[in-house]
C-alpha cells in the first residue's frame, strides 16, 4: 500500500464572485468563516453540493452553506456556485444569500462563465487570485482578518491605536458620565 500525496485543486475567483463576495461582507461579518471550510473540502478534491442540470457542457455545483450571522441554517444560508473545469481546477463562480436572491439561473451562469473566459469582465481575470496549497489560503485568510480589524479598529470610537478590553470600558464609562449629568434623568 502506497501512501500518495494528494495535490490540491487549483481555485480561481471570478470578477463577479469577488464583487458578490465584498457586497455580502459589508452586510454579513462572518461570511468568510462560513464559507472557509466548503472552499477547503473543494481544495481536497471533494465537490460539495448538487449539481446544476442545464448548463450545457460546464459541471457546475451549488453548495449550500450556512449563514452564521441570521442563524436560521443552510436553508437559509449562502449559495456557493463553482465550476469543475478540470479535475484540477474550480473556478468560484458567484455567492449569494439566500435571504436576498431566491435563486439563479443557468443562463446567468453561463453568462457569467462566457464573460470570464473571454476576459471582458473588468479585466480582472489577468489578476484572478489562485491558491494551490493550504499554506496560501492560510495567509489569504490572516490578511482579510487584518485587513477587516483594522477597518472596524478605526471605525471604532474614532481610535488610531489598536484596541484593547481596557479601551472598550473607558469608552463605555464616559459615555455613562456624558448621560448621568443630564437634567431630567428617569430612575
Amino acid at each position: 500500500m502506497t501512501d500518495e500525496k494528494i495535490s490540491p485543486v487549483d481555485i480561481e475567483f471570478t470578477p463577479e464572485f469577488k464583487r458578490s463576495l465584498r457586497a455580502l461582507a459589508k452586510k454579513y461579518r462572518s461570511i468568510r468563516s462560513d464559507i472557509q471550510p466548503v472552499i477547503g473540502q473543494i481544495q481536497k478534491g471533494d465537490f460539495v453540493g448538487d449539481q446544476i442540470p442545464k448548463t450545457g457542457d460546464y459541471i457546475i455545483f451549488k453548495a449550500r452553506v450556512r449563514n452564521r450571522d441570521i442563524r436560521k441554517g443552510k436553508s437559509a444560508g449562502y449559495r456557493l456556485i463553482y465550476y469543475v473545469k478540470t479535475e484540477k481546477k474550480v473556478i468560484l463562480i458567484t455567492i449569494y444569500s439566500k435571504t436576498e436572491q431566491p435563486d439563479i439561473t443557468p443562463e446567468q451562469i453561463r453568462r457569467i462563465l462566457k464573460n470570464y473566459e473571454s476576459g471582458t469582465e473588468n479585466n480582472d481575470t489577468k489578476k484572478s487570485e489562485s491558491y494551490t496549497n493550504p499554506l496560501s489560503k492560510t495567509l489569504f485568510s490572516v490578511k482579510l482578518l487584518f485587513r477587516r480589524f483594522q477597518r472596524f479598529e478605526k471605525s471604532l470610537y474614532g481610535l488610531k491605536r489598536p484596541i484593547f478590553e481596557s479601551d472598550l470600558v473607558l469608552a463605555e464609562k464616559q459615555t455613562n458620565r456624558r448621560c448621568s449629568g443630564r437634567a431630567g434623568r428617569i430612575g
